[in-house]
């Protein structure tokens, strides 16, 4: 109980006093002028200082202050509207990769012939690949860097053949010429499709990821109507920078406190519709991209689409890691999930790999090679560790405040690392560490 309690509390202060991802951070500009202004107003005004009379009253400011609200809160549902119809469409993005790759999973079939199968598991890693490229694709149609994605894509060995040239020739609406592609091989292989209810049920993931894609584009280049912001923002501005005069005259030395927090309100107000009605680019608080494109990945690896390819001729590092025998080409299986208490206990006082139990070491290495969403053998990128840390954390059952503070780590770790490179063994190392300086401060802290 108490713990809980102590959480609780943390967690309240955290959000309330949180500068990343605020209104204040984006507003605060504004705040100061009028703060400021407001202090000019109490001297201007003050008879121990200028002594100047006015004969001005809140009347009018209070009368104003309705059409001001009444944009402010028209603004901001509509931006909370856009924010997640924005939602909608990544669900649905990876709703249809999740589906496709269950159908190229289970309902095509060579009916026993051996080079079919071959040809059938190439098929398969296609898709899976088509998937992985419409994703990068999708993101950077939608953040406006489209320039970036073939280089991007190359760098991850995604691409094969005449792409790179194909996607160089296109130069715009990249992610309609990836979507042609995963339907063409989808057709060129319909002999295999068990029903052909199926092939269109394939055919309608086609269609509605071009539906997804197209709907977070029309977010990402459709702006809130000019004639509108152009009414709020100076009806907004022309309030904020007079109220400062009328509140010195009726509060003296309180108007620059007063016009402070009407600041904060007003102008974060306004703030918060502004980050919301953009859901798809880069922000604190903009949808994140990159998770749904790793969920769309993982589907890849769920579903044994064998892609990214693994190499026969060489070793699987997490196995000699830990000892622990595994075919090159297997997908990863379930690992067994330990007892939560005592795996925490491990966690918590031990700080290596090679320290775990077995159950402990086998849990980490099946969750690190199926988060590994390129294949290589470690963790060079942000989507990965940040959902394999997810994972841990969820089946080692911490409380919702350690698991919040903990799922922030990777980004800021990816942040202060960029090029980062983490085999298995780092990476326990690095977890323990921070789950550590979490869990293990904190029950000090209750003892």
């Amino acid at each position: 109980m108490l713990r809980s309690l102590v959480g609780s509390e943390m967690c309240i202060r955290d959000s309330i006093f949180s500068w990343t991802g605020s209104a204040l951070s984006t507003c605060y500009p504004q705040v100061i002028l009028v703060t400021c202004l407001a202090i000019f107003a109490f001297f201007l005004t003050d008879p121990d200082f200028l002594d100047v009379e006015m004969d001005i009253t809140l009347r009018g400011h209070t009368l104003s202050l309705f059409p001001v609200a009444f944009l402010l809160v028209f603004r901001n549902g509509i931006s909370y509207n856009r924010f997640f119809e924005g939602r909608g469409h990544c669900g649905k993005f990876v709703h249809k990769s999740r589906t496709l790759s269950r159908l190229v999973s289970t309902h095509i079939s060579a009916h026993g012939d051996t080079q079919a199968e071959t040809k059938l598991g190439l098929f398969r890693q296609n898709v899976a690949r088509y998937l992985r490229i419409h994703a990068i694709a999708q993101r950077h149609s939608v953040r406006c860097t489209e320039g970036d994605t073939v280089e991007e894509c190359d760098s991850q060995g995604f691409l094969e053949g005449d792409e790179k040239e194909e996607l160089l020739a296109a130069k715009k609406n990249l992610p309609l010429l990836v979507l042609t592609w995963l339907g063409l091989t989808i057709s060129e292989h319909r002999h295999f499709v068990v029903y052909d209810r199926v092939f269109e049920e394939m055919d309608k993931c086609v269609d509605e990821l071009m539906e997804a894609w197209m709907g977070m584009h029309k977010l990402a280049t459709t702006p809130m109507p000019f004639p509108f912001l152009q009414m709020l923002l100076g009806l907004l501005y022309l309030w904020m920078l007079t109220v400062p005069f009328p509140l010195a005259i009726s509060y003296g030395w309180a108007a620059p406190f007063i016009s402070c927090l009407l600041g904060v309100a007003l102008f974060g107000i306004n703030a918060i519709g502004a980050e919301l009605e953009d859901p798809m680019g880069d922000e604190t608080n903009d949808l994140p991209l990159h998770v749904y494109e790793g969920a769309a990945a993982q589907a890849a690896a769920a579903n044994s689409l064998g892609w990214p390819r693994k190499g026969t001729d060489q070793p699987n590092p997490l196995a000699a890691a830990s000892g622990l025998a595994t075919k090159p080409d297997a997908q990863p299986s379930a690992a067994p999930e330990p007892d939560p208490d005592s795996a925490k206990v491990e966690i918590l006082t031990k700080n290596r790999f090679d320290e775990f139990s077995p159950a402990l070491q086998k849990f980490f290495m099946e969750n690190f090679d199926r988060y590994d969403l390129n294949g290589n053998h470690i963790m060079d990128q942000g989507i990965e560790m940040t959902q394999l840390v997810g994972n841990l954390n969820y089946h080692l059952k911490f409380s919702v405040e350690d698991n919040r503070w903990i799922n922030q780590q990777p980004g800021l770790f990816a942040e202060a690392n960029p090029g980062f490179s983490l085999t298995l063994s780092q990476f326990a190392t690095w977890y323990c560490d921070v789950v550590q300086k979490r869990v293990g401060g904190r029950q000090m802290a209750i003892a």
